[in-house]
């Protein structure tokens, strides 16, 4: 993902990737460097909303990991993994889906 975008824009690209609709609220849970745990979701919270911060100015480090829960009803989680910071390039226009493994879960199953 470009160092720009938000994690509003990183919850819309794991939805993508196994093919949620987006119309619930999530959160993104993580610590920082400095051990301190914020919360950022599309809901007011004491640390602010997630479209308001870009994934580059996060104080985090490679190895660190973000957990994402979505639609607090159906309460979906997803573990997001930094692997590593690379410096900005202009190339890098939108993140891109670049590996799937496994069958992704129905979002509503059954009624």
């Amino acid at each position: 993902m470009p160092a720009e975008s938000t994690l509003d824009d990183l919850m819309y690209w794991i939805l993508r990737s196994v093919k949620f609709d987006s119309d619930h609220g999530y959160e993104f849970c993580f610590r920082d460097r400095q051990g301190r745990k914020l919360s950022l979701g599309s809901f007011e919270s004491l640390d602010g909303y997630a479209e308001d911060f870009e994934i580059g100015s996060l104080s985090l480090e490679p190895g660190q990991t973000l957990q994402l829960i979505y639609d607090f009803g159906d309460n979906w989680e997803f573990t997001v993994k930094l692997e590593r910071i690379e410096p900005l390039d202009g190339k890098l226009k939108a993140p891109a889906i670049l590996e799937k493994y496994g069958q992704a879960p129905e979002q509503y199953g059954d009624w």
